[in-house]
């Protein structure tokens, strides 16, 4: 983990967590703050330039992330930044409103797999870090507890796979559900977890 750590720099912190995590967000790394050096695009590595040889012109054509264009400098100004402004509107018919980079040909130096809700994480982590303590303390784990802390909601009405009412849920089968889901959350925080070591993210 000697790269990641070398990325992300210590975490740890013993301050408010919004605090801690702002400073850290925008700490600078090789001159940008860290945050945009781990997460955003790198800068555009080719901008817009003349093309003035074949082998310049070859590399711009075989590159997906450039457009080669021939203007005429027989026009006037006016006319030729409309040729342009057209030709342009054309290379991007149908991208409106669309990033032009996708996850596939993302350059970031770690990208997003999943879209995560902020609250279910919070969830995750709150479940995780409570059977954690409980298990260092040696006490046993009491889901009911942790699902009515969380505010956990889980029906208590049982539905068939043709979705028809099947009648209220005994006392027995709601504490099954609220287990599963509490174990499900303790999952789901350990795969997050397992995975932000290895780089990946959430």
């Amino acid at each position: 983990m000697s790269e990641l750590y070398k990325d992300f720099g210590d975490v740890r912190y013993e301050q408010q967590p919004h605090i801690a995590f702002e400073q850290w967000w925008h700490t600078l790394v090789d001159g940008e703050a860290r945050g945009a050096y781990l997460f955003a695009e790198p800068l555009l590595e080719k901008g817009m330039r003349l093309v003035e040889d074949l082998d310049d012109a070859k590399d711009a054509i075989d590159d997906p992330t450039q457009a080669l264009i021939s203007i005429p400098l027989n026009v006037t100004r006016l006319k030729l930044m409309k040729m342009v402004k057209r030709r342009i509107e054309a290379i991007y018919q149908g991208k409106q409103g669309v990033e032009a980079r996708s996850l596939k040909s993302s350059k970031a130096r770690y990208i997003p797999h999943t879209a995560a809700r902020q609250e279910t994480l919070k969830r995750q982590l709150r479940v995780y870090k409570q059977r954690r303590d409980w298990e260092q303390e040696g006490k046993v784990f009491d889901n009911a507890r942790v699902a009515v802390e969380l505010k956990l909601a889980v029906k208590t009405s049982t539905i068939d796979r043709s979705g028809g009412y099947v009648g209220e849920m005994s006392a027995v089968e709601y504490n099954r559900a609220v287990s599963n889901k509490i174990s499900k959350l303790n999952s789901q925080a350990k795969s997050i977890i397992k995975n932000v070591g290895k780089g990946v993210f959430p």
